[in-house]
């Protein structure tokens, strides 16, 4: 009996002692000021042409080398937006040129080269893309005409052409508005100014409309405007009384659920579905959604089809082209201002963890 209650007490105190040591790692960890230094996984970023995208990921590496994950905490920027943007943890090429990102924490900067070679019409590949995926739907009166013998069909059969899903998508990306006084983007970086025409839906978390609905809304609701402030805009930034945040609009996933003539769910809730079996979405590919692995996600992406698409928790995107060869896909996405096209590598597709799927037939 004593042995017994020798051999517990050394168990609780192995036990404790374990919970100490733990709790002392955890509290390095979180101290702000135990970090000497940030870098990110590359020295460097070198983009083919614009309209490519990567993944920042951004460390921060304590005086005891233990290395931490920043990538949502720390505060990215591009010294030059009409080069490169960034946008959670994302860089998309946008022109021609070179310029910086900018990384800063807790008052340690570092300074990111990245290099962008060549500039491509979009408007042109998207064009040339749709045409090999069968689709002449760059010409916007050939997509109204789709739109217009698909959806309630679609929807009640349960089934969406490969050219009813891309019409979606382009109408969506086409669509033009006219802001009647200066309205800004989701982040509050470049306004919409009044009287001048735009092209696309803009990006909202608010009330979502795919492109009749937010004409409808723009042409009928003077509520288009939100008057409140963004709660989330950073407090440093300049305050502009005389612009709000798009009040309907569409999201990443609203986009692709859209497309796709799904129930509107977030992108969370696409990748709950895949894992959990439910919803009208099944994966494409042969890879365990509970279980992810390098090889079956990359084998996954080889059968990507246009119409089809890609989640992780926090981002959707719907596939247009996909280029074997180079292990590459084409994708619609909308992410702060207006929907556009962007090309993804397997391999940042992989880093982020992006599943495939399609709508369920």
């Amino acid at each position: 009996m004593i042995k017994n209650k020798i051999l517990n007490i050394l168990k609780l105190s192995f036990f404790v002692v374990c919970f100490l040591l733990l709790g002392n790692v955890v509290k390095i960890q979180a101290a702000d000021e135990e970090i000497a230094f940030i870098e990110t996984e590359k020295e460097q970023y070198i983009f083919k042409n614009n309209g490519y995208v990567d993944a920042l990921c951004i460390n921060g590496v304590t005086k005891d080398g233990i290395r931490l994950e920043l990538t949502g905490k720390a505060e990215c920027f591009s010294e030059n937006e009409n080069i490169v943007s960034v946008y959670e943890g994302m860089i998309r090429a946008e022109g021609r040129g070179e310029t910086f990102i900018v990384v800063n924490y807790q008052g340690i900067q570092l300074r990111i080269p990245v290099y962008v070679e060549n500039e491509v019409d979009l408007d042109a590949l998207e064009e040339k893309l749709l045409l090999r995926a069968g689709c002449g739907l760059a010409d916007n009166s050939e997509y109204i005409r789709v739109l217009q013998n698909t959806s309630t069909k679609a929807t009640a059969s349960g089934s969406r052409t490969t050219e009813e899903i891309l019409a979606k998508a382009v109408a969506m990306k086409n669509v033009k508005w006219t802001p009647k006084k200066r309205l800004a983007d989701w982040r509050n970086d470049e306004p919409f100014e009044a009287g001048v025409e735009q092209q696309g839906i803009p990006y909202t978390q608010n009330i979502q409309a795919d492109e009749v609905k937010f004409i409808y809304y723009m042409n009928n609701d003077d509520t288009f405007y939100d008057v409140a402030t963004v709660q989330w805009w950073n407090a440093a930034k300049q305050k502009m009384e005389d612009i709000s945040c798009p009040k309907y609009g569409v999201d990443c996933s609203g986009y692709v659920s859209y497309a796709l003539a799904i129930t509107r769910c977030s992108s969370g809730q696409m990748v709950d579905n895949l894992q959990n079996g439910t919803g009208q979405i099944v994966k494409a590919g042969a890879y365990d959604p509970n279980k992810l692995t390098e090889t079956a996600l990359l084998g996954a992406y080889k059968e990507l089809q246009p119409g089809y698409a890609l989640a992780r928790r926090g981002h959707a995107i719907l596939v247009l082209y996909n280029d074997v060869s180079e292990k590459e896909i084409v994708v619609y996405e909308t992410v702060n201002r207006l929907p556009k096209i962007s090309t993804y590598s397997y391999n940042v597709l992989w880093s982020e963890r992006y599943l495939p799927f399609k709508r369920a037939q």
